[in-house]
Formats: C-alpha cells, sequence, structure tokens
C-alpha cells in the first residue's frame, strides 16, 4: 500500500467524497488497527550503478536463521525481512552497490562453505518508474482486529487447481513444439509470448488477457483457455504457472483480443 497516496485521490478513485473517504479511515483503518505502521523508502546510492535484490536465505535450523537475521537488521542496504511460515527460510528486500552485491555474494559463498547458510536464491527488481505495483489484502482476511491466513490451505487450493488445469489440457496444446513458443518477457507484472504466429500478453498489473487466435473469441465469451494460452502455461517453471493461474482466477479478470 502507497502510504503517499492522499485520501482526496482515493475519493476521486472511488467516486466518493473526502468526506465519506476520511470517515471510513479514521473508523475502520485507523481504529480497528488495519495499519500497523509504515515505512519511508529511500534509495541510497545511485540507481545508475546499484540494483534492488529480492533474496531468500535458507537455513537447516531455526536458530542460524535467527542469528543470520539480527545480523541484517542494522544493515543500511537492508529494507525488508521476514520469514516464511513453517520454514527456516528468510526473505530480504537488499538494495546493493553493484560492486557491493558481488562482495555480498561472495560473502554468502562462505558462509555455505562453512556449513551456515544452507541456500540462497535471489531476483534483480525492476525499479523504474511504473514498473511496481500494489496489490490489496481482502477485507475478509481481517477478523477479531487481526489479519487471518492459512498459507498452507491456500496454496493447496493453487496446487489443486493446477493439477486440475495440466489433466484438462487439450491434446492441441501438448501438440505444439517448443520452437514455435518464445517467451518475449515474463515479469512479475506481465507475460509476452509469441506462439504459431500469435500473440499472447497476460498483463498482471491490469487483469487482462490479450490474444488473437481464431477461437480466442468464443474464449473470451467463455472465459476459458485456448490451446495457444494452455500450452503456454504448459511451458512454465511449476511454481510461477501455479502463481499464474492462481491469480486469474483470484480476481476479476478481463479476456480480451489483441490489436497491436
Amino acid at each position: 500500500m502507497d502510504a503517499t497516496t492522499s485520501l482526496a485521490t482515493i475519493a476521486k478513485k472511488l467516486g466518493t467524497t473526502l468526506q465519506a473517504v476520511r470517515y471510513h479511515y479514521e473508523k475502520h483503518c485507523i481504529e480497528r488497527g488495519l495499519i500497523e505502521t509504515f515505512m519511508i523508502f529511500i534509495m541510497p546510492f545511485d540507481r545508475a550503478v546499484s540494483d534492488l535484490f529480492f533474496f531468500i536465505f535458507k537455513f537447516d535450523n531455526r536458530e542460524k536463521m535467527a542469528k543470520f537475521a539480527l545480523s541484517l537488521l542494522d544493515k543500511p542496504f537492508v529494507y525488508i525481512v521476514g520469514k516464511v511460515l513453517d520454514h527456516n527460510f528468510l526473505i530480504a528486500q537488499i538494495y546493493l552497490p553493484k560492486p557491493e552485491f558481488r562482495r555480498f555474494v561472495d560473502c554468502l559463498a562462505k558462509l555455505i562453505r562453512g556449513g551456515f547458510l544452507q541456500d540462497y536464491n535471489y531476483i534483480v527488481q525492476d525499479i523504474r518508474p511504473g514498473t511496481w505495483f500494489s496489490m490489496e489484502l481482502r477485507y475478509e482476511l481481517f477478523k477479531d482486529g487481526s489479519w487471518i491466513y492459512n498459507h498452507k490451505k491456500h496454496m493447496k487450493i493453487l496446487r489443486e487447481l493446477h493439477r486440475a488445469f495440466m489433466i484438462q489440457i487439450s491434446k492441441r496444446a501438448k501438440a505444439i513444439k517448443d520452437k514455435e513458443l518464445i517467451i518475449q518477457e515474463m515479469t512479475e507484472t506481465m507475460l509476452k509470448a509469441s506462439i504459431q504466429n500469435y500473440h499472447i500478453t497476460i498483463d498482471f498489473k491490469n487483469r487482462v488477457v490479450l490474444h488473437d487466435c481464431p477461437v480466442w473469441s468464443k474464449c473470451i465469451t467463455d472465459m476459458r483457455f485456448c490451446e495457444h494460452i494452455e500450452r503456454l502455461l504448459l511451458s512454465l517453471p511449476e511454481e510461477k504457472a501455479i502463481r499464474t493461474l492462481g491469480r486469474i482466477y483470484a480476481k476479476d479478470w478481463e479476456f480480451k483480443p489483441y490489436t497491436e
């Protein structure tokens, strides 16, 4: 949630009055404790020579994980540190100049060789203006003064959805060869591909799927995937496919013709 967004901007977007938004903000958000705190995000290094990283650190026991977490808390280049539910994993958002990043991963390699750190993964986050987006939490998840989230149940539903999708994939989708599919862009906000001279765009930010094959018009009406989109999802890593299906089915998405 962007804490710099004014109540007047929210009121304009919702088509209501500033007074109504302020009332709900004070009575429902503040008094009920929906907002615990906020943080100021400042880029201390030159963006031209620095990158923002999202790390997952894996440990074989809780004690090592806790020690590593404490070592990160007072570092100026660390923005967020959190724990993964039911695992000895830490997540961290880290902003570093490129030369310092190389030294950082060298230190991680030493920790792995020494048996302290089990493994780590990271991705480089795109910090260009307009590439970030936020996702709201459903109000049904807030009950009796606290947030409710059953991660195991949520992941079980997503994996069952993925299994059902894999079973139902058409023979025509499976017949499409690898060389006929080209993934042009794959980020957290966008997935673009060309397949058999057709185009596919899955826009996660605007919640829309664009495509231009001959049967897509019927798919739009029925809100279902054609063999080309099935083949694209089949080509993705399992976790990426699960997240993609979950995001499309969890929200009100639009299926539209690709017109570019």
